[in-house]
């Protein structure tokens, strides 16, 4: 459920040509999961899987704050920056 929260927020982005924070968004993913991966690798075979869900749970959390932030400039963005 996870991974389609943070897919939906990335589709979104996309919808709004928002690819410089879609690119965050994916580094974000992959180092997260690189590190939490190798944690839970650590911790044993009772905790394969949760290094994934920890990245996708922070990197759906961080996506929806900027999200936020770019629906907040949203407005201006439609209609003060038509000419370019």
């Amino acid at each position: 459920a996870m991974q389609l929260i943070l897919l939906a927020i990335q589709n979104v982005l996309f919808y709004l040509d928002a690819r410089g924070i879609n690119l965050i968004l994916c580094a974000l993913f992959l180092g997260t999961n690189i590190v939490f991966t190798l944690i839970t690798i650590e911790l044993g075979a009772a905790f394969y899987g949760y290094g994934y869900a920890a990245a996708t749970l922070v990197s759906a959390l961080v996506g929806l704050a900027l999200l936020s932030r770019k629906f907040d400039e949203l407005e201006y963005e439609t209609f003060m920056l038509q000419g370019r």
